[in-house]
């Protein structure tokens, strides 16, 4: 569950005193033990003398199991980690963050979101930027050959999609010449995924394992069943 902002659901309390940081972070112990299994997301911001820090009491970052701090210049967003608990910290992510289309309101009106999308960084430790360009393409393509096509769980959501409608997504945007050229990007590109654990496959069915990819999935589905209860496209 997500807590967006810190000082929105803050209430009185002094963030910057330890005493009431404290308090603030026992609520949160409250929620996690409401909800068993659950994850505790708090957006806070950072401070305006230091941006390379939450704002606040320390006491918050010292009971945190993990922290990112974002930054986004123009389109470009990049997580890095600065904390993870029982683990080592994660390499810097980075993503695009595009605009998509959610359909109508009642209204009639146009409805619109945006959604984060791995992306090429400038960090030599940052995964996408390891990728081939083959495989950033399978991977951005993945997105709306999910969406369209993919096989769905009620209760798992996205189970995966078949190479063959990936492929048709792949070759829609690859610009090679000719048939061959598509063809053997897409071998490629699919098998890089898979060799970095970015992917899993069973039976010609690929499934994503990165969670942003998930959520940009279900954002374009979700905004095509709008368009198709509005019978407008």
């Amino acid at each position: 569950m997500g807590i967006d902002t810190l000082a929105r659901n803050y209430g009185p309390g002094d963030e910057n005193a330890t005493k009431d940081m404290s308090a603030f972070v026992a609520k949160l112990d409250d929620l996690r033990a409401a909800f068993p299994g659950s994850t505790v997301a708090v957006a806070h911001h950072s401070g305006h003398e230091g941006a390379d820090r939450a704002r606040g009491s320390i006491a918050l970052k010292a009971a945190c199991d993990f922290e990112y701090r974002v930054n986004k210049s123009g389109d470009t967003v990049k997580a890095i980690c600065t904390k993870m608990k029982d683990a080592p910290e994660r390499a810097p992510a980075t993503f695009s963050l595009e605009d998509i289309d959610l359909g109508f309101d009642p209204e009639g009106k146009p409805m619109g979101s945006a959604v984060l999308i791995p992306a090429e960084g400038d960090d030599s430790d940052d995964a996408p930027a390891k990728l081939s360009r083959n495989a950033k393409l399978a991977r951005e393509t993945y997105v709306p050959a999910a969406a369209a096509h993919g096989v769905f769980d009620p209760e798992e959501g996205l189970q995966g999609v078949h190479a063959e409608d990936w492929r048709t997504a792949f070759y829609a945007k690859h610009t090679g010449d000719n048939t061959d050229a598509k063809k053997k990007a897409f071998q490629n590109g699919r098998k890089a995924l898979v060799d970095k654990g970015l992917m899993t496959v069973t039976n010609d069915v690929y499934l994503t394992t990165e969670p942003v990819v998930r959520m940009a999935i279900v954002m374009q589905r979700e905004g095509r069943d709008n368009r198709d209860g509005t019978g407008q496209n």
